[in-house]
């Protein structure tokens, strides 16, 4: 019932931010690292080597 009266628009955008979040600590990054690749690639659908490497 609960999920019924949650929009799908919020449930997409919080499944996706977790993908962005589980795909930087998946490449060994923690918490403010994480925080900022999740952040610099909206756009895309994973956080790139490159910018593990970077901080």
């Amino acid at each position: 019932e609960m999920l019924d009266l949650c929009p799908v628009d919020t449930i997409c955008h919080f499944i996706n931010k977790s993908w962005c979040f589980m795909d930087a600590y998946h490449h060994g990054l923690t918490g403010k690292a994480a925080d900022w690749a999740a952040k610099k690639h909206r756009q895309h659908w994973q956080v790139f080597q490159s910018d593990v490497t970077e901080k």
